[in-house]
Order: C-alpha cells, then structure tokens, then sequence
C-alpha cells in the first residue's frame, strides 16, 4: 500500500534539488603543496578585523578550504579562508609574490592568467572582495611585489613587457598604466625593495641594469641605474642569485640568495650594504638564503635552504648567530614576516618544525614551533564503521584533526580521540569485535607500549597482544587486511609465514586465545593477501597477489568453506585489493587486473557464484581500485587511483548505477585507499589525497587524507509524540535505520500484549489526536500519531515485539518528503483495549 501512498505526491513535488557536497574530515596542517610568499594584510584597514597572514604559493588547499595558490590565515581565530577560487592558467600556476597596496588591496603575483576567472596576466589586485587585473599584466612571471606610498607598486620577474610597455625584469604600476625604469634589467628580478630616500634596489639575476654592469644587484635613482660595488659572484666568478633584500634598524641593507662573494668579500649567501660597501654577516651561511625580515626586536631573521648556522632559519643579533630550535629540517624556506603579535611566521617546503608536524607553514613564538591549524601528517589507510555510528581510522599519521594520535583514533560524530599511545608503526588494516573491542594490525611492534608484533587489541581503556603476534622471524613482514566474524574469530591477511609461532602462509585466524593456519595459506614468502570478506554462504573470501593456494591454482583469488580452499573459476589477471558481497550473494572485486575468469573487466568485476562478468566498459587507462561501498539505494562506489571510469572523468572516486559510472563531486587529489558509508548521510573516504572538489571552485575543501562525501538532502528520524500503555507495559517504536530513497527502512516495537493484533501506520502527516475520538475503547493517553494512508498487519512474538520494514522507491523526486510512522495494538477479550507507540517522523533523503 505505500507505493499508491507515494504515487499520489509525485505529482506534487518539485524536481529535488539534492546531490552531494565534501567536507573535510581532518584539515591540513598547513597547505598541501609549498609556500613562496607571505604578507601581513589587514581586510578592513582600520576597522575592528585583526590582520590575516595572506600566502602564495601552488598549492590547492589550505587547512580545511579548497585554496588554489592564495589563502589567509587568522592567527587570532587560528582559521583558513580562500580568496575567491584563487588563480588558474598559466605555465605551473602559482603567486611567487604578495603585496599590500597603500590602499589597504592586496596585489598578487606569479605565474596565472586568472584570479577567481577574472583575467588576469600574472599579477592581480584584490579588494576584499573581487579581484582586478592591472592593466594589461605582464607578458612573464612575476617573482617580487613592492608597494609605493603613492598608491602605486613596482613588480619586478621574469617579463619583458608591462601592459605592452618594453620594461624587461622591471616595471611600475600607477594605478592606470604601466611604466619602465629606464632600459630595465637583462635578466630577472627577484626581490625589490624602496629605500626611505626613494631609490630602489632590485636583486635577481642579472648581469647589466639599464646597460650599467651590475652583477645581480642594482640600484634605481629614479632616473638612472647604478651598480653597488662588484655585486654578487657565485662559485669561480660565476653570476651570483639575489633573492631577498631587508632594511635593518640602523638603515643598512640586506641582501641574500646563492652567492660566494659581494662586492669582492667572502659572504656565504649574506651579505649587507651600508650605502657604500658591502660587508659578511657573521660566517654566513653554507646554502641559499632565500628570505630575510627584521623581527618586532630588530633582529634579523634569515630562511633558506642551510644548515648553518642552523637548519633553514636563523636569527642574527648583531654580533652572532642562533637557532630557532632544531630549525626546519633539510627543507627550504621561502619566506618570512613578522606577525603583529610578535611571532615569527616561517614558510617554504617542509613536513615539520621543530620536530612539529607542520605543513609548509609554521611559527616560531621565540621558544617553540606551532603549526597553523589541526590535520592529519599522513595518509589514512584504512577506515571501518563502528556500532555506534562513529569510525575508527588507521594509516601512517600521528596527528588527525586537533590531536595527536599515533596511527589510529576514532570520530564519534564530532571530534577525533586517540586510542591511547597508538602503535608505533603504520596501521593498515581496522576491525570492530562482536564486543567492541578494537584490532588494528599493519607493521608496528608495540601499541600503547604493550608489545604487540603487527596486530593489537584495544578494549576501550588498554592495549593488548594477540599472542605472539604475526610476523617472520628476523625478516619483513606485515598484516594488510583484517575480517571479524560473529563467533569471535579474527582473520588476518597480509604477506607474513608466521603467526603466533605458527606456520601460516600469508592467513591466519585468531580465534581469542590463539592463532591457527587457515588450510596450507595462500602463496609463498612473495605473495600478499590485501583483502578479506565473508560471503553469504558464511565461508570466507581472499584477494590478492598469489598463484595458488597450496597446490590448487586459484590466481589472486579464492574460498575457505571451513575445511578447504577454492577458485573463482579461473581467478583474476592481477592484484586484488578489495571485495564487496552484495545483498543479492554476489562478489564484487576492485584491484589491478585486465581480465577475470577470462572476460575483460579492467580492475572491477562482479561473481554471481559461478561466472565473472564486468561493471561497464572501462577502456585500457590505468585504474587501480582499492576500495568499495555500496549506498542505501543498491549503488556502487569504487574508489582507487583513476582518472576516469567508463568513459567518465572521475579523479580516484566513481558511482555505479548498475549501468553507467559517473564521477561523485568531480573527486580527488589523489588516490583514496578506503570508503565507508555511514547511516548519517555521509561517504567516508580515507587515502592520500589534499583536495576533494572541483579544481577551481568554491566547492572544493582541503583535507588531509580524510573528507566526507555528505548528502544535501539526508535521512532523518525524530520522535513525533509519546506512545501510551497497553496491558503488558508502554510501548515503545524504535526505528531500524534511517529512510532513504531506493533503500528499505524498518521498525522495532517493544511492549506488546501477546494477544493483541498489530498494525503498522504510515500517513502522510501526524495528527496527535487521541485515540478516544475514534475508539472509545482506547487506552487512557493514546494519540494518533501517523494518518493510516497505509495500513499493514503484523504478527506479535512471543517476546511482546514485532518488526515491520517497507521499501521506499528509488525516486528523488521523494527526497525531503515527511512521512508518519506508528504501531497500533488492539488486546482481544472480554474488555478490547487498543494501545499505540510512540510516532516516528521520517524524512526522507537520498544520497
């Protein structure tokens, strides 16, 4: 009866408006890719907004948001924004420069030909809230950004032409039109800077400046170029590289790149003018220094790609060197400012500062490194759906959202939580016990200090061995996947030849006391086996990269039915790394392969028990799948490292309809090695990916290794007013699941009379009238809670409860409907009694 029941509203609603969005799982901690440039910018100028770090750089996000190549970062709220979807085109599209103007606009530049599609040659202007060209641009990438107080700015890179005007290295923006310095630079500039009498200097790389000989560095007057002394020279005489310059208190300048000698003196990388000869600073340094500010105490602070003085930065007090703690590491650093609460703020291309993990960005307060902002250090693995609702998630990080946890932590809805001290190696594999109990397993020795060789057990409050653990004895070995049966055993696969002390060739099972071989195993010391399921049948299905099992051939695939081992007829081409059992008894298998069971099916096929056939048509491109997950309405999703599925474009994440694959939200920046769907609405996809979204586009967040394909319009269940009590107690409805369109919900109802007749109600709205309008025999308190557009019998167990499940069609147009849900008793004998449950209002969603 609920199809007549929802047919009657089709006509009623309006096409849905309901698909999917991403939303970060765990943020970056930094950006995804390096930065080249920083700025102090304050967005409303004198207004009440503190002033944001603004960078640049190629990267495609930044924390939680989707940035391409621009962000800001708010230290006082310690959050990301975008500026409009940041920069597109050009050769490698990046902003190597930053500048604010005296107007209070931010000017970027780089290498782009657009900023937010708005066109734009390699350098842009933005107001807070749009961005502009100047003028025409410039026809070359644009490396240094210096602003004039008269509005105006000087751009120096790596361009022969400003808006059409022959200016090469060097030229100046008026607000209207562009100008030249003279004859310009025959080479590039790197850095710029304006001296407080006007003059500027322009560092790079470079051997003349308006035709004056001028070794890397020149000075403009406003008429004319001059050289400072010799310039900088490089290793035999070779031309030296400026990259940075930086005014100190005393008016002396600072001039840093990859030189051996300034002015004809021996300065490794550092050098500084005091208006007529050039001086070393200390020893220098022994690489390239590729930034310099003056911190809020007037000392210089240097970055580079050094290790002495110190690792990549270093602070120079006037007299001698210092660290900042351990430093950055054999990294680079690009830039530096001073932010306004005194910190340091320290940029380029690194994974940690300090010992901090970090990505690209960091700030020193004087004594100690911070990151900007929580996320993961490392790819997620692996990822599995708990009882209740939450996920627990494994891979190579140590730290996910806001707190470190040491390769595995679990979300419950709204925030991470470690397991303890975690394991001290990667975690591959994550499982759920019938108890609740937690395994982990991959390649580790210890969890939460406990030693524990490659799998553990964690109850909640501890960490605890699984006997001796799974490995060979002085030689590699690893657990991949794990598959948790209903009787308390656990199967663990992986490329390993002992467990427990054990022989067992790449299987075994746990059956809570101690490990067994599962048969003669599968394959020898080079085999893997990478995935696990339980078929309908109860036996247990293994994939991977192994000819046999035991003596029988079963390429890369096969069945334990409890005493031996089987082939899927003639096996797979090549790995498999993930297997789905369907409702219908089905096998789906994603991995690497050409063909299954001699049919073409590129790295995804389907067993129907005694046949393999293909899922589409997916062409000869490279697909690896790692992962599959099946949706409330019976649709498939794959994910792995592709570009395309079926003909589709679809970056590392597809949707199979049972016809066609099409791309979910565009995908991700790299590959995704797992995917759960949870009953909230949300696909969980865990790998090694940055971005999640279209390229360009404000739907686009940054994530590290974790982000939440989200349905718009998702299922819900409420409580719709109390139930009442028959005879035998309240009554009590509790749903099964939440409803979404194609899928099946259901209900339990507790506290029923045994000799009561039931029946399901489902309504199109909820009336809360009492009971006693329309029977008078009715329990005191009843309420009709669901209008009986469909009514349907149910039979009462001896236990007092009773079930009842309905499907709901695979429509959209259903998506965001209400519908009423009750169970009604009527108690037979000398004195009728009729009693109902509580309502339940479902929304209905589709994903």
């Amino acid at each position: 009866m609920l199809f007549p029941l929802l047919a009657t509203w089709f006509a009623a609603c309006l096409p849905a408006q309901c698909g999917t969005e991403w939303v970060t799982g765990s943020p970056l901690r930094g950006t995804d890719k390096w930065v080249r440039a920083t700025a102090i910018w304050d967005p409303d100028g004198a207004g009440p907004a503190t002033p944001v770090v603004a960078l640049g750089g190629p990267f495609l996000g930044a924390g939680p948001v989707g940035a391409f190549g621009i962000a800001t970062f708010d230290p006082a709220t310690r959050s990301w924004s975008s500026l409009g979807r940041g920069m597109s085109g050009g050769g490698f599209t990046q902003v190597l420069a930053l500048a604010v103007l005296a107007s209070g606009d931010l000017v970027a530049g780089g290498d782009f030909l657009a900023a937010d599609g708005v066109p734009a040659s390699n350098v842009a202007r933005w107001d807070g809230t749009t961005w502009h060209p100047l003028g025409a641009g410039l026809d070359g990438r644009v490396f240094a950004l210096e602003p004039l107080p008269n509005g105006g700015l000087l751009v120096g890179g790596d361009f022969a032409r400003a808006g059409g005007v022959a200016s090469p290295g060097i030229a100046r923006w008026d607000g209207a039109a562009w100008h030249a310095l003279g004859a310009g630079l025959n080479g590039a500039a790197y850095a710029l800077k304006r001296l407080p009498n006007g003059d500027v200097i322009a560092g790079g790389y470079f051997q003349s400046a308006g035709g004056v000989p001028a070794n890397s560095i020149a000075r403009w007057n406003g008429a004319t170029w001059q050289a400072m002394g010799s310039g900088m020279l490089g290793q035999g005489a070779a031309l030296g590289i400026t990259r940075t310059l930086a005014e100190l208190p005393t008016g002396d300048l600072v001039a840093g790149g990859w030189f051996v000698t300034a002015g004809g003196i021996n300065a490794g990388g550092l050098a500084r003018w005091d208006g007529t000869s050039w001086y070393a600073v200390g020893q220098g340094t022994n690489g390239s220094v590729h930034a310099a500010t003056v911190d809020s105490s007037g000392e210089l602070i240097v970055g580079g790609d050094f290790t002495a003085p110190s690792n990549c930065v270093a602070r120079w007090d006037g007299l001698a060197w210092h660290a900042l703690g351990s430093g950055i590491g054999s990294n680079f650093v690009y830039s530096l400012c001073s932010l306004p609460n005194g910190r340091i703020l320290v940029a380029g291309d690194f994974l940690a500062a300090g010992g901090t993990p970090a990505l690209n960005v960091a700030t020193w307060n004087g004594t100690s490194w911070t990151s900007l902002g929580g996320g993961t250090n490392a790819h997620v693995t692996a990822i599995t759906r708990l009882a209740s609702g939450g996920i627990l998630a494994g891979g190579f990080f140590e730290t996910i959202g806001n707190i470190d946890a040491s390769h595995v932590a679990s979300w419950d809805g709204v925030a991470w939580a470690p397991l303890g001290a975690g394991t001290d190696g990667p975690v591959n594999a994550v499982a759920e016990m019938p108890n609740g109990d937690l395994v982990v397993a991959g390649e580790f020795t210890s969890a939460g200090g406990v030693n524990a060789r490659n799998v553990a057990r964690w109850d909640g409050r501890s960490w605890h061995a699984l006997g001796s653990g799974i490995g060979n004895t002085g030689g590699f070995s690893l657990v991949y996947c794990l598959l948790a049966g209903s009787a308390g055993e656990l199967y663990a696969g992986g490329r390993f030849q002992d467990a427990g002390g054990i022989t067992a060739h790449n299987i075994a099972v746990w059956n809570g006391a101690s490990w067994s071989a599962v048969g003669s195993g599968l394959g020898g010391q080079t085999a893997t086996v990478a995935s696990l399921a339980r078929l309908a049948n109860g036996d247990v299905a293994a994939g991977g990269t192994f000819p046999n099992a035991g003596s029988t051939p079963v390429n890369n695939i096969a069945r334990w039915d409890g005493l031996a081992w089987h082939p899927f007829a003639a096996g797979v081409s090549g790995s498999v790394n993930c297997m789905l059992p369907l409702a219908s008894g089905e096998l789906v298998v994603g991995g690497g392969f050409w063909t299954a069971g001699g049919t073409s099916a590129r790295s995804i096929a389907r067993w129907d028990g005694s046949t393999w056939s293909a899922l589409g048509s997916l062409g000869g491109a490279y697909v690896d799948i790692y992962s599959l997950c099946t949706l409330p309405d019976g649709d498939l999703v794959a994910v792995g490292d592709f570009g395309a599925l079926g003909g589709t474009t679809a970056k590392n994440i597809a949707r199979w309809d049972g016809n066609s694959w099409s791309a979910c939200q565009w995908g991700t920046f790299g590959p995704v090695f797992d995917i759960e769907f949870l009953d909230d609405g949300a696909a969980v996809a865990g790998g090694l990916f940055t971005i999640a979204g279209p390229p360009n586009d404000a739907s686009a967040i940054a994530a590290g290794g974790l982000a939440f394909l989200r349905a718009q319009c998702p299922a819900a269940v409420a409580v719709n007013g109390p139930g009442c009590s028959g005879t035998a107690g309240p009554l009590e409805l509790i749903a099964r699941g939440r409803p979404w369109v194609g899928g099946s919900f259901g209900s339990d109802a507790s506290g029923m009379a045994t000799n009561a007749l039931a029946a399901s109600l489902l309504g199109a709205s909820g009336p809360g009238t009492p009971l006693s309008q329309y029977v008078p025999f009715s329990a005191t308190g009843c309420l009709l809670l669901a209008s009986p557009d469909a009514v349907s019998l149910l039979s009462v167990g001896g236990g007092g409860s009773t079930s009842c499940s309905f499907a709901l069609p695979n429509n959209a147009t259903l998506s965001g409907l209400n519908l009423y849900h009750q169970v009604i008793q009527l108690e037979i004998g000398p004195t009728p009694n009729l009693s109902a449950s509580n309502g339940l209002r479902l929304v209905i969603g589709s994903f």
